[in-house]
């Protein structure tokens, strides 16, 4: 039995280290069931994972007092300056969004998840149905060449937001996991933009023109998006990883993979 679980633990280094499951393994290494056994560990260490992050959802809206983390549904915005230099109808636009809250975080779903133990690394698919932004702005700029401020309310509807991940983790303090970057690609389907502050005829104009172009300007953003993640929330991710080691990890899953194993056999041996 202890011989079993070394070859499911070199099996899931192999398996999980990103070989092709499309590729057949050679049957003189590991015969087709094992091999069989090992991809469906791969998929319990992916569920597993998948299971951790959907077991903190309510954690969202409460926070993480024992972390010292607090809640991230609403996510609270003090203060962020946007330039939109880039756009043709309005020019040297800057809008300073303060006071706002994004709602909906909660509610995301995770597509795919793919998690290599060997490289310490995992890619990741979330999209969100509907998130909302709302809060104050400020914004002056140009509307062609005539000169527009204002000062209101502002709402920001984003619909089928997707997110696709990659981390990079390292152990750090005796093998409890860190992540070391993360990079994020964000799309959207739609936004739909509602400034109020610049007089009854200009204010359903300049959200017209705002919600065409926030798509386009969310994609160029991804720099800026990333620089803002990695300095801001990776710090907070990490003081939930910090927590786990490896070594923990892996020994859950093989376990895991061993027991469904015995069951099998036992149920064979049965029939």
């Amino acid at each position: 039995m202890k011989l079993l679980k070394v070859l499911l633990f070199f099996g899931l280094i192999y398996v999980t280290a990103g070989q092709s499951l499309d590729r057949p393994l050679q049957s003189s290494i590991l015969p087709t069931i094992l091999e069989r056994i090992l991809e469906r560990g791969r998929n319990i260490l992916n569920r597993q994972i998948i299971n951790i992050i959907e077991g903190q959802r309510e954690n969202f809206s409460t926070g993480w007092p024992l972390l010292g983390i607090p809640p991230i549904d609403p996510l609270l915005i003090e203060d962020v300056e946007l330039n939109l230099d880039t756009l043709e109808t309005l020019n040297s636009f800057s809008l300073r969004l303060f006071d706002a809250e994004l709602v909906g975080l909660q509610e995301f779903e995770i597509d795919e998840m793919d998690v290599s133990i060997i490289g310490l690394s995992a890619y990741f698919e979330i999209s969100f149905r509907e998130l909302s932004l709302i809060g104050q702005h400020e914004t002056s700029g140009n509307l062609g060449t005539t000169p527009i401020s204002g000062t209101g309310s502002a709402s920001f509807i984003f619909n089928d937001l997707r997110v696709n991940g990659t981390i990079d983790m390292s152990n750090v303090d005796d093998g409890f996991l860190n992540i070391d970057k993360f990079f994020l690609g964000i799309s959207v389907r739609r936004v739909t933009v509602r400034l109020q502050g610049f007089g009854i005829f200009l204010d359903a104009t300049i959200s017209t023109l705002l919600s065409a172009a926030f798509p386009t300007l969310i994609t160029e953003s991804q720099s800026a998006i990333n620089d803002f993640i990695n300095e801001n929330i990776v710090s907070a991710l990490n003081k939930v990883l910090n927590d786990f080691r490896i070594i923990d990890v892996i020994n859950s899953l093989i376990n895991s993979i061993f027991n469904q194993l015995v069951s099998c056999l036992n149920l064979f041996e049965q029939n």
